[in-house]
């Protein structure tokens, strides 16, 4: 029971928080390595395949998901077909559907982080000929959101490279990058402390110069009082 992921971040007005996030996302992620450890890649991980039920999520559909073993016998789908969905393949999936590995399922996983966190795919457009199917114009996800940590852009890079063998080994990889972002304390109650404490001294810094102005007949008009705030 609960809605998909698609259906919940299409939410008008009512963004996901980013520390749920990254906790359903890493348990998206730990379900990809379970699948892996037992030589299955899904093919087609998109926020309409995740179900939200509970505090919990839940990766379904394997439809078009392959053994690793099949896909190690180099079947082919055919000139100018692929199987998933294209927004969220990697790019090997649109010329070696048949032929991928656990890091296809990375490569997915990692866009689907990035439209979440940021309401936007990362990447501009396709080249979907037969030939084709490169990814062009990949963003960076901090351009989008610059409150991210740096830990989970970082990430999320290695998740989105087109090369296979420079992306994240395993879904293990990205389940413990987003566990350790989302057990991290927040920085908002910090920024609001030195706000308030800034505030404060400011406050005080006005009343003395008040006190001082009263006590004092002459006082110097140019003069500028520095406070530091930490």
């Amino acid at each position: 029971k609960g809605d998909s992921l698609q259906e919940r971040i299409s939410r008008p007005g009512e963004p996901l928080p980013a520390a749920d996030a990254y906790r359903l996302l890493a348990e998206v992620a730990d379900a990809l390595a379970y699948a892996h450890a037992h030589g299955v890649v899904h093919r087609d991980v998109k926020p309409a395949n995740i179900m939200l039920s509970g505090d919990h999520a839940l990766l379904v559909d394997f439809g078009v998901a392959q053994a690793m073993s099949a896909a190690a016998d180099g079947e082919s789908p055919g000139a100018g077909h692929f199987v998933g969905t294209r927004q969220y393949m990697a790019p090997e999936q649109f010329t070696e559907s048949a032929n991928v590995d656990g890091r296809a399922d990375v490569y997915s996983l990692g866009v689907v982080i990035f439209e979440v966190l940021t309401g936007r795919l990362p990447d501009d457009g396709y080249d979907l000929t037969p030939s084709g199917g490169r990814r062009t114009g990949a963003k960076s996800l901090s351009d989008l959101r610059p409150d991210v940590p740096r830990e989970l852009d970082a990430l999320v890079r290695r998740a989105l490279a087109s090369r296979v063998e420079s992306r994240l080994a395993t879904a293990e990889e990205l389940r413990d990058g987003l566990a350790r972002v989302a057990a991290a304390p927040s920085r908002k109650p910090r920024l609001r402390t030195v706000g308030i404490t800034a505030a404060v001294v400011a406050a005080l810094v006005v009343v003395a110069l008040l006190w001082r102005a009263r006590a004092r007949p002459v006082v110097d008009d140019d003069r500028v009082a520095i406070a530091p705030f930490e």
